[in-house]
């Protein structure tokens, strides 16, 4: 909310998509615009949030 400078959050589901590795993300707004500002952002925070996001440090990359 605080990086969109929103007071509250529309209504949003996170689910991982089954036999695969991929988290769908939806969002439902009455403004289409703000509806995927919202999944961007929380798409964004979940990276900044992941092992492999940008302030992991190099004991936190894991080889495939």
């Amino acid at each position: 909310m605080a990086a969109l400078g929103l007071k509250s959050l529309p209504g949003y589901t996170a689910k991982a998509v089954p036999n695969t590795q991929l988290l769908e993300i939806a969002v439902v707004d009455t403004s289409p615009q703000r509806a995927q500002a919202v999944v961007n952002e929380l798409t964004n925070q979940l990276i900044l949030q992941s092992p492999w996001g940008p302030m992991a440090g190099p004991s936190s990359v894991r080889r495939l």
